[in-house]
């Protein structure tokens, strides 16, 4: 855009914005408070929001208010929720929804907008599409999974992965990234990814491939397999994978969701027998081994080197 002057320059932002730009959009541009003020008591421009004005001659789209939200919310706000699944054609939705993340407290919403702070997104759950910030479909599925019924997430689940929005992988990857105490909607997404997803847990064999590809990746030395479970007696048992020098156990789990819950205890209490006697155990679920192999391994190196220096 360089050459040219500051109302060429907005007109072709607002071009990609549906006819709208914001108050620091025209500053930057090189408008002052007066000359913005010109603007609006002509007529060429309105205001549609605090601190976002539009162009004439733009009607009023869903888009447009998206818009008119995010920038009235300022460049941290992300469309999310109800909104992000419209946006990304993950199944039918109902209205206009406008769906917002917030990073921090800021004034009052506008009047249709619904605002959330998570305190959870990361920038690898954020993408552009049609030039605004808007949840990956992985996380706006999980997002959503604690607004909407079992029968409608199921719903969105399939049609993601029958369109290719994203897969069971990556929703069930995110949901291990997100998932913690309270946090609404787990348990429902966990039980439609074991529906939708393969009826039985992921075979030992299969398993220990992946394993042990994400160990030859980490460049680790060999491991012991099937070491007996260090203990001074209370449980028996083995190990998937273990580092005696660096008193290092990692265990594969392929496990479904829910089987998953139903013995989360037992393996507290085989990790807490493996620390008694100085062993650290990482679990590791098959969404990690398949789907990031290689962050999983690089985190696997940094914590074996960390043993062997403590």
């Amino acid at each position: 855009m360089d050459g040219l002057d500051p109302d060429g320059t907005l007109e072709a932002i607002a071009a990609g914005q549906h006819g709208v730009i914001s108050r620091r959009q025209a500053h930057d541009a090189g408008l002052d408070r007066h000359q913005i003020r010109v603007r609006l008591d002509s007529g060429r421009w309105r205001t549609v929001a605090p601190r976002v004005y539009g162009f004439p001659g733009h009607p009023d789209t869903w888009p447009r208010r998206l818009w008119i939200a995010h920038l009235h919310g300022g460049p941290d706000t992300v469309i999310s929720i109800e909104s992000a699944a419209r946006l990304l054609r993950l199944g039918p939705v109902e209205g206009w929804p406008v769906d917002l993340i917030v990073e921090r407290r800021q004034g009052q919403a506008l009047p249709g907008t619904r605002r959330y702070r998570p305190g959870d997104l990361a920038p690898n759950h954020v993408m552009r599409h049609q030039g605004l910030p808007v949840t990956t479909p992985a996380r706006t599925i999980v997002d959503l999974a604690a607004f909407v019924s079992r029968t409608r997430l199921a719903t969105v689940v399939e049609t993601a992965e029958v369109e290719r929005r994203c897969s069971l992988l990556q929703v069930a990857t995110m949901l291990d990234d997100l998932r913690r105490s309270g946090k609404r909607g787990v348990r429902k997404l966990a039980d439609v990814l074991d529906e939708l997803g393969p009826g039985d847990a992921l075979p030992h064999s299969q398993l220990e491939q992946l394993l042990d590809r994400v160990i030859e990746l980490a460049g680790l030395p060999p491991p012991r397999h099937e070491h007996p479970l260090p203990s001074t007696g209370a449980l028996t048992g083995f190990v998937d994978r273990c580092w005696p020098e660096a008193r290092l156990i990692v265990e594969a789990d392929g496990r479904r969701w829910h089987t998953r819950r139903q013995r989360i205890a037992l393996d507290h209490d085989r990790d807490l027998e493996a620390s008694r006697n100085g062993y650290l155990t990482v679990r590791l679920i098959w969404e990690r081994l398949e789907g990031d192999a290689e962050t999983t391994a690089r985190a696997l190196a940094e914590i074996y080197a960390g043993r062997l220096a403590g």
